[in-house]
């Protein structure tokens, strides 16, 4: 666990979310279209796990691309709703690329918590592969404080590590 990967994490994910915040205003700008800037942004989300991946030496993680996918489409909930909005000229685009960068954070946020558990051997990498929907809730809550505290204008690398330290291990099924 370095204060270093956390710092280096977080500016990625404000990088690419801004990224995806900027692409689904252009998108949305001239075609004013539900769903229109779907590709794009699958793609900086994926490229941004890919990096927070190499950040921590989890770049090549089997189950990773599904992983952050079920992350993304977990808390999703927000940019299907300021779908609705799209046809407002401005203001629909503007609540898209909100949505869109709070969307790319969390997630982001989400894959460091989860690197650094799997850093300190708190969860395996079969967390992964096996994660269930009470588990995804629970990590995605904890990356909305981290980034409610990082718009705060609080230390992200502070957040971040109250945010591990609150993580439950992951109940395994019995027979």
């Amino acid at each position: 666990m370095s204060a270093q990967d956390i710092k280096e994490g977080i500016q990625y994910a404000l990088a690419f979310a801004t990224a995806g915040a900027g692409t689904s205003f252009s998108i949305k700008s001239f075609i004013p279209l539900p769903a229109i800037d779907a590709v794009p942004q699958a793609l900086i989300i994926k490229t941004m796990a890919h990096q927070l991946g190499q950040v921590y030496g989890y770049s090549n993680l089997k189950g990773l691309t599904i992983f952050t996918g079920i992350l993304t489409g977990s808390g999703s909930g927000m940019k299907v709703a300021s779908e609705l909005a799209s046809l407002v000229p401005i203001a629909g685009a503007s609540a898209n690329a909100a949505t869109s960068f709070a969307l790319h954070m969390t997630t982001g946020i989400s894959l460091i918590i989860v690197f650094e558990l799997l850093q300190q051997k708190v969860i395996s990498t079969e967390y992964i592969r096996n994660t269930t929907t009470s588990d995804i809730t629970f990590l995605l809550g904890l990356a909305s404080q981290v980034l409610a505290d990082v718009l705060r204008g609080n230390d992200g690398i502070e957040s971040t590590l109250t945010a591990v330290a609150k993580f439950k291990v992951p109940s395994t099924p019995t027979a």
